[in-house]
C-alpha cells in the first residue's frame, strides 16, 4: 500500500522562510511530524501492531507505504493518513495525493515500483483538488484485509473518513469528521484555520490556484447542512 503526497505551497514557503524564522519552524514542524507517532497505528484494537511502515521525504513530497495484506493492515493505513493530513494541514498546507496498492520496493533510502508509479500518475493527472484520492478497484483490494466482521462493516467503519467526490473518485475526507476528533475545540479550531486558507486562496491571482480552493470551499460550505456547532466560523459567502 502506498501513498504519494504533494505538500501544496510548501515550495513557496520554504524559499520565503530564508528570511522568516517563524514560517522555517513550521515547516520543520511539519516534516517532523511526518516521522512521528502520528503515522503509527497508536490507538484501537490494533495498538502496537509494527506493519512495517516506510516513509520518505523529498522536497515537498512524501511517499508512505506499508506491506499489504495482514488483517487490519488497510483499516491502519487509511487512518495513519487521516491523521498525517490533519497534522500538515493544523501547520497552514494542503496536500494533494495518491494511494495505490501493488509492487513496491522502498527501504530507508530507496523507493520504487508500479504502486509508486500508479500513485504518482493518479496524484498528478486526476487528483486536481486538494485531496487524497484512489479508486473504487483499489477500495475493493484494500477491504479484503477487513479487520471487522466482513468488508461491508469495515466499508462502514471506513465511512467514518472516506467520501465519494462528484467525479467517482474516492477521498479521504479530514475536514467534516467532525466525531473522529476527541476534543470538538480541537476541531473547531482547525475549521477556523482552513476558513482563512480558504479566503487567502480565492484571492490567487492562479485561476488554477482558486479552482483548487474554490472546491475545498465547497467541501466547507457544505457542512452547513449538517447543523453544525454555533461555535464553528460561518460559511464562506459566493
Amino acid at each position: 500500500m502506498v501513498l504519494y503526497l504533494d505538500i501544496l505551497g510548501f515550495k513557496n514557503a520554504v524559499n520565503q522562510s530564508v528570511n522568516d524564522s517563524k514560517l522555517l519552524l513550521k515547516i520543520h514542524k511539519a516534516l517532523k511530524n511526518i516521522y512521528s507517532d502520528r503515522i503509527k497505528n497508536y490507538s484501537g484494537p490494533l495498538k502496537g501492531v509494527d506493519y512495517g511502515t516506510q516513509v520518505s521525504v523529498f522536497s515537498d513530497n512524501i511517499v508512505l507505504s506499508e506491506p499489504y495484506g495482514s488483517e487490519g493492515s488497510w483499516f491502519s493505513f487509511l487512518y495513519a493518513i487521516y491523521w498525517l493530513i490533519n497534522e500538515i494541514l493544523w501547520d497552514g498546507f494542503l496536500v494533494r495525493g495518491a494511494i495505490s496498492i501493488g509492487e513496491l520496493y522502498h527501504d530507508e533510502q530507496i523507493v520504487f515500483g508500479p504502486a509508486l508509479n500508479e500513485a504518482y500518475e493518479n496524484e498528478n493527472n486526476i487528483a486536481n483538488y486538494p485531496r487524497v484520492i484512489f479508486t473504487k478497484e483499489t477500495l475493493n483490494e484494500g477491504l479484503k484485509t477487513a479487520m471487522h466482521k466482513d468488508m461491508n462493516e469495515e466499508r462502514k467503519v471506513l465511512s467514518n473518513i472516506l467520501e465519494v467526490d462528484e467525479d467517482g473518485l474516492i477521498y479521504i475526507n479530514n475536514i467534516t469528521k467532525k466525531h473522529e476528533f476527541d476534543y470538538q475545540e480541537d476541531y473547531i479550531e482547525l475549521l477556523f484555520k482552513v476558513k482563512r486558507m480558504i479566503e487567502i486562496g480565492l484571492k490567487s491571482d492562479n485561476l488554477k490556484v482558486v479552482s483548487k480552493y474554490e472546491w475545498l470551499k465547497s467541501k466547507y460550505n457544505n457542512l452547513y447542512n449538517e447543523n453544525m456547532d454555533s461555535r464553528c466560523p460561518g460559511k464562506i459567502p459566493d
